[in-house]
């Protein structure tokens, strides 16, 4: 898979390295039905929780990643 040789076995939302096993998605970042296309440019591996957890939100808009929310 392109987005694969191009990005790793890294979530792109929240770093997580899935390398040695853990289950991951290709993601659209933005929706198909929300206007997106299967473009790589649009595509990013996404470990399971944080496929489950963006489903068809907009990033930043609407879901914000892991990596990129304040610390508590």
């Amino acid at each position: 898979c392109a987005v694969i040789k191009r990005d790793g076995l890294i979530c792109a939302y929240c770093e997580k390295d899935m390398t040695k096993g853990g289950r991951y998605a290709v993601d659209h970042i933005i929706p198909l039905g929300r206007g997106g296309s299967n473009d790589i440019e649009n595509l990013a591996v996404a470990c399971v929780g944080c496929n489950s957890s963006k489903r068809d939100r907009l990033l930043h808009t609407e879901w914000t990643p892991p990596k990129d929310r304040p610390a508590k």
